[in-house]
């Protein structure tokens, strides 16, 4: 049973984990900010929210190896679920670093909006 409640919590928490998207960074808001960008300040402005958000997308990556790294030292479930919820908590690593990687490509966009 235990074992059950587990795996609820951790379809719950992935579920919770690949929602995050925009909307984690204003949502309508960004999508106004973004849309009505024209000044250098302005594009500093977006730049630093994906920085910001591309160092949280980086921070939940390291949790995720963590949590991958406890999940094959797990004695006490059965060694099928400790597999399956490692290679989901490095799947889900692997797309932390991918969405870090593409908030800091948008950063640097709006970053060479400023101009010289």
């Amino acid at each position: 049973m235990e074992c059950r409640k587990l795996a609820s919590w951790l379809v719950a928490a992935m579920i919770a984990g690949t929602a995050v998207g925009c909307s984690s960074l204003g949502g309508a808001a960004l999508e106004e900010r973004v849309a009505a960008a024209s000044s250098a300040g302005d594009h500093a402005a977006i730049a630093a929210l994906y920085r910001a958000e591309a160092e949280k997308a980086r921070g939940q990556g390291a949790e995720h190896r963590r949590l991958a790294a406890a999940y094959g030292r797990y004695r006490s479930m059965s060694t099928v679920f400790a597999a399956r919820a490692r290679e989901h908590c490095e799947a889900l690593a692997t797309l932390d670093a991918q969405r870090a990687e593409r908030l800091d490509g948008l950063a640097a966009e709006h970053e060479d909006s400023l101009g010289p």
